[in-house]
């Protein structure tokens, strides 16, 4: 690294007609300049092919123009990416359809399995999910351990008060998990762990695919709480205990999927 922060970078060994894979998640998103420079450097390097791991994909989150002058970008991951590797590989991106802005095979590997496993383990009983547009993940993680599915809403009872509650479930004496794609400040979801436990539930888990815990996220959680904290090795924290390492062999080892068509 240089005095003023750039990042250098140089391969020490030869990769000269090689099939490369480079995996570097981009949390935090500077990782992803660092991305960018080993893919550079392995092309220069004469690998006759690179491919990337992004376990999690920084930037892909704003995948449309909600405001005049706003950037897209997810649509300049896509084509810096797509100059750059012959295939990407990613964990549970937060909207799928970013595929269509990468001109390689675009390969979104999910981590259900893996966290089904250990949300069985645990014994949970029931699977929320903190809106009604994340309620597709947690339907696949309770049909795999066999448990209810619900979602939370929320209800305006003052100006500056807000209630999220199971749209239809009786939580009171059992164990559940809320399960998002991504805990970042965990404000929402303290929230929902607080009334989770007000109306009753023996043990609240706070479930995430990629654990950015920012800022105080870990101490507001504990102290709505949650039991535990449980994230994917997608990005590394002390709550990393599932690892996604045999879906993304399995996705490497797979035929290339067919380039999406915008």
């Amino acid at each position: 690294m240089f005095p003023d922060g750039e990042d250098y970078v140089r391969l020490l060994g030869n990769v000269k007609g090689e099939d490369v894979i480079v995996v570097q998640t981009t949390f935090p998103p500077h990782r992803y300049w660092r991305l960018l420079l080993i893919l550079d450097a392995c092309r220069e390097a004469g690998a006759a092919k690179v491919r990337a791991v992004v376990p999690y994909l920084a930037y892909a989150r704003q995948d449309r123009i909600f405001q005049a002058g706003e950037s897209l970008s997810a649509r300049v991951v896509g084509e810096t990416l797509s100059n750059l590797c012959a295939q990407i590989v990613t964990v549970d991106v937060h909207k799928e359809d970013i595929r269509t802005f990468f001109r390689i095979p675009f390969t979104n590997i999910s981590a259900e399995e893996p966290l089904s496993r250990e949300l069985d383990r645990l014994g949970v009983q029931v699977v929320l999910a903190p809106d009604a547009g994340a309620r597709p993940r947690a339907e696949a993680i309770g049909k795999r351990i066999r448990v209810q599915v619900d979602h939370l809403e929320k209800k305006r009872i003052t100006s500056e008060m807000v209630e999220m509650t199971p749209k239809s479930l009786n939580v009171s004496g059992k164990s559940v998990a809320i399960v998002d794609d991504i805990i970042s400040t965990g404000g929402t979801m303290a929230k929902a762990l607080e009334q989770l436990k007000k109306n009753g539930a023996r043990d609240v888990y706070a479930v995430g695919v990629h654990g950015l815990f920012l800022g105080e996220a870990v101490q507001k959680l504990t102290a709505a709480g949650a039991k535990d904290l449980i994230a994917t090795d997608t990005v590394e924290t002390k709550y990393s205990r599932v690892t996604v390492a045999d879906q993304i062999v399995g996705a490497l080892r797979a035929p290339l999927p067919a380039i999406a068509k915008r």
